[in-house]
This record gives C-alpha cells, sequence and structure tokens, in this order.
C-alpha cells in the first residue's frame, strides 16, 4: 500500500506529487447490451416483443400486451396473415420502465380495468449509450440517447396523446433523459461467462454500480434489510433505490416478476480512468449517486421534509480496482442540504437571507432529524457532520439553528446509535474570496485525519480485508463549491494499492 494520496474533483485524475497522469477512459470495453422491441399483431392482440441478444448470440423474449398491459415471457406466437402485421423494429440498450402522462391510473388502482386506460402509458428505452467506466468487471454506460415508445396503438390512443402539448412534453422528457446524467452498467445478464463473475466468484457480494460497495457486503449478507433501502435485483447486485432514479417506472416489471428485463439507472457523475504507476495500472473510478427524493434545483429544493429526507442528497464514492490481483478499494463521502426546515425566501434574489422554518427545538424538526440521521446511520453506520456555513453572513442564523437542533437530539437521547460521532464547524469564508490557499491550509489536515480515521474499504480475492467505519457528511448552504473543495480533501488519502 502506498503512502500517496488520491485527489479527487478539480485534482482528480493526478496524484498529490503531480507526477502521474490520469488517463481518461477510452471507451474500449464491450459494446451496450442490445434491446430489440417489435411491434407484432396477432390475431387477438397487439403485442409488443422485445427481444434481449446477449455477445454470445443468445436471445431471450419479453411480451407486452398492448390492450391489457400484461407482461410475459412466454414466446409470442408468429402472426398470421400479410407480413405487414409485423411493425416497426426499434433498437435500444435498456428499458428504463414506463411512465404514464396524462390521467391514467397505475396497474394496483382501485378503479375497475374498464376504466383504467393504457392509451398514456410509454415505454421508456434506451437507445443510445457510451462507455465511461469499468466497475467490478461491468462496463458502465452514460445514457445519451432515449425514445418513448407509445403502449395504445392508433385505435386506442385519446386525444390528448395525439395533442401539441403531448409532443412537447414528450419531447422535453426525451431531452431530460439525454442530458441529465444518467448512466447504467452491464448487466450480468448480457456477461459472456468468461467475465460473468466478480473479483471473487460466485461467493463474492453482488457488488455493482447502484451501491457503495460496502453497502452490498451488507445487503448480501440480509443485515438490516428492513430498515435500509438496499435491494439485490436479479441480474443487477446491489441497489440502492434511493439512488435508481427510475423506480417509480418499474411497478409493472415488478408485479410481473420481470425485475431483470429492467436496467436500473442512476443520476450524477461516473468518471473512470487508469493510473500508471505503482508497478501496476491501477482502474481508478469516481462515482457519484444522486437522491431521487427531494431532487430539484438547489434554489428551490432546501433543507429536509418529514421523512428526513434532506434535498440535494448525493453519495460519493472513490474505487481503485487492482483486477489481475482481485483487488479494490473503495471510500465514501456524503453531502446534503442542512437538516432544517428552511428556505432562501425569494429564491436569487439580491438581498435575500436563508431563512429556518421551524424552531430548532420544534417537534417536527427534531422527528425529521430524527429519521435523517437514522437513514445515514443504518447505510453507514456512523456519520460525522461537516459544516461549512459561513458565521459571519447571512448564513450564521442556519448555523446555529442547525447546532442548537443536534445538540438537543444529542442530549435528548444520549449514546443513541442514530446520533453524529461528532459535529464539525470549518470556517470557509475564505473560498468566497478566492483565497484558496489558505482554506487549504487551516482544514486539509483536519479532514485527511479523519478520513484516515474512518478508514476505507479494502476487498481482496474473496476477502473483506478492512471496512469503512463511517462517513463525513458535508454541507455548505448550496452543497456546491465548499462542499466540492472539502470533500476532495477527504478523498485525497484513498490512493494505496501499488
Amino acid at each position: 500500500m502506498s503512502s500517496e494520496y488520491a485527489t479527487s474533483a478539480e485534482g482528480w485524475g493526478q496524484f498529490n506529487a503531480g507526477v502521474h497522469e490520469f488517463q481518461q477512459f477510452e471507451g474500449k470495453a464491450n459494446p451496450p447490451p442490445i434491446l430489440k422491441v417489435k411491434c407484432i399483431n396477432t390475431k387477438k392482440n397487439p403485442v409488443f416483443e422485445i427481444t434481449r441478444i446477449s455477445p454470445e448470440g443468445k436471445s431471450a423474449c419479453l411480451s407486452l400486451d398492448r390492450k391489457t398491459f400484461q407482461l410475459s415471457t412466454k414466446a409470442v406466437p408468429d402472426p398470421t396473415g400479410a407480413p405487414s402485421q409485423v411493425g416497426e423494429i426499434i433498437n435500444g440498450h435498456g428499458i428504463m420502465g414506463v411512465i404514464r402522462l396524462g390521467d391514467d391510473k397505475p396497474p394496483g388502482s382501485s378503479s375497475s380495468a374498464s376504466e383504467t386506460r393504457v392509451a398514456e402509458a410509454y415505454l421508456v428505452m434506451i437507445t443510445k449509450a457510451i462507455p465511461v467506466a469499468v466497475l467490478h468487471s461491468r462496463t458502465v454506460y452514460g445514457v445519451t440517447g432515449a425514445t418513448l415508445i407509445p403502449v395504445s396503438t392508433p385505435f386506442t390512443s385519446t386525444d390528448w396523446s395525439r395533442s401539441v402539448q403531448a409532443r412537447s412534453l414528450i419531447r422535453n422528457i426525451q431531452k431530460y433523459i439525454e442530458t441529465a446524467g444518467f448512466y447504467f452498467s452491464e448487466s450480468t445478464l448480457e456477461l459472456p461467462n468468461s467475465t460473468k463473475q466478480s473479483f471473487a466468484g460466485d461467493a463474492s457480494p453482488a457488488f455493482s454500480l447502484y451501491c457503495h460497495s460496502q453497502g452490498s457486503i451488507s445487503s448480501s449478507a440480509g443485515k438490516k434489510a428492513a430498515q435500509t433501502p438496499v435491494q439485490n435485483i436479479h441480474g443487477w447486485g446491489a441497489v440502492n433505490m434511493d439512488f435508481m432514479w427510475n423506480a417509480h417506472m418499474v411497478q409493472d416489471f415488478k408485479v410481473a416478476n420481470c425485475m431483470g428485463w429492467v436496467t436500473p439507472v442512476i443520476q450524477g457523475c461516473v468518471v473512470g480512468g487508469i493510473l500508471p504507476g505503482y508497478g501496476a495500472k491501477l482502474h481508478t473510478s469516481l462515482v457519484s449517486r444522486r437522491s431521487r427524493h427531494r431532487a430539484g434545483s438547489r434554489t428551490t429544493d432546501r433543507g429536509i421534509n418529514s421523512n428526513g429526507q434532506t434535498a440535494n442528497f448525493v453519495e460519493t464514492e472513490v474505487i481503485i480496482q487492482r483486477p489481475e490481483k482481485q483487488e479494490f478499494c473503495s471510500y465514501v463521502v456524503v453531502r446534503g442540504s442542512a437538516p432544517l426546515f428552511w428556505d432562501d425566501r425569494g429564491g436569487v434574489l439580491v438581498g435575500t437571507k436563508p431563512t429556518p422554518l421551524n424552531k430548532p427545538k420544534s417537534p417536527e424538526a427534531q422527528d425529521a432529524l430524527s429519521k435523517h440521521f437514522s437513514a445515514l446511520t443504518n447505510l453507514y453506520n456512523s456519520f460525522c457532520v461537516l459544516s461549512l456555513l459561513d458565521p459571519r453572513n447571512d448564513e450564521c442564523l442556519l448555523k446555529e439553528t442547525m447546532e442548537k437542533a443536534i445538540q438537543i437530539q444529542t442530549e435528548q437521547q444520549p449514546g443513541a446509535s442514530n446520533r453524529p460521532s461528532e459535529y464539525v464547524h470549518m470556517d470557509s469564508n475564505a473560498i468566497k474570496f478566492k483565497r484558496y490557499s489558505e482554506f487549504v491550509s487551516a482544514v486539509e489536515g483536519s479532514l485527511l485525519g479523519r478520513s484516515r480515521a474512518l478508514g476505507c474499504f479494502h476487498f481482496k480475492a474473496g476477502t473483506v480485508k478492512q471496512k469503512q467505519h463511517g462517513v463525513i457528511r458535508v454541507n455548505c448552504l448550496d452543497c456546491v463549491n465548499r462542499t466540492n473543495l472539502s470533500q476532495s480533501f477527504c478523498l485525497k488519502h484513498l490512493a494505496w494499492l501499488q
């Protein structure tokens, strides 16, 4: 293990000494899996036949009845009559699920079957993707193209689905999917046999893009299954449902026991490459997973909700892999809005101030904070709260309210497991005036020390060598510049394989 440090954020891809250049991932990996959606008009019903083709040439089929919306893995009977009954074939790389627009009702609603229409239901398909990294033997792809395929037929569609408003909405959804930073990984169902296993073979945990590495261990062992959102999905491994952005679109597949056909996607950032030197090439990845809860823009979604979910919550993991030795290590940090009910009255208007909406000792504020802390404890075992709110300006009231709320929470149940191991405030005022060197000299040593104390996750040849004991939860006002810089210091200590 090396004593050198790997950097992240602005300095990502270069060791602390500045000697080794980070070689960006060039996309030389397995091509995305192929899906074909074909419309077949049988004697009774129009059906979508979805065919998945593996790199080995093997195929599997899924049928979707466009009238009853039933999914089945049974083969679609050959259409009778003229060949014109076989419609257009659409090629893609994954199915995100089904989205319903207009006033359509989802499966399981209380209305009768005759009242439940599928006229505004659309099958969302990933049509273009580029490889960006290799993670746990699987290629990770960035989504660059998507299409919404109407499930209804021309004879059953509504006037709304043919309107200008509907077409505009569909175009906007497609554009959002293509440009908002969505990522997915190869499924083990599409991998050749030679690479179907993880580093440790069949007995290894279900490491994946969709959950931090240590969380996959707990998921595989069945620990805390009732408390955590981590689930094992056939073909995809451990998936944290809080970070699966298409979780609300998969109900039809879940009911039909066809979840293996859905491609989970995360929103955030995935960067992969190689760090040469140290006796071997190190496969390095930076993965940021953004929570699907309260994920509006930073100027419109603030603080916490009654379920304990904070706005703009992001889990960032740095992973360094050494495939030839069946070894990797990872380190996780998280960020999220200040865990209070607060608002920035007026948004970005000049003169507006961050304003707490509840007193720190109010039952609503304490209940929400307790739920948030419990969620962090269940996912990461323990956590340290790092606040970068500025005590000299309009953020002062928010800082003091947050400190008071955490203090009350700790005093109410001293020794409770779902309490921060430490609350730390660091003065980040120098960053606002672009005096970065002052901030670095003031906080870098402290953050590196706390990061080392937490350790990191180390997995080698089927054995967990070390675990990360907790995470540092960082927040400034908007969880952007100050948070980025401080998290880069936290992640600096990780480069250690040689």
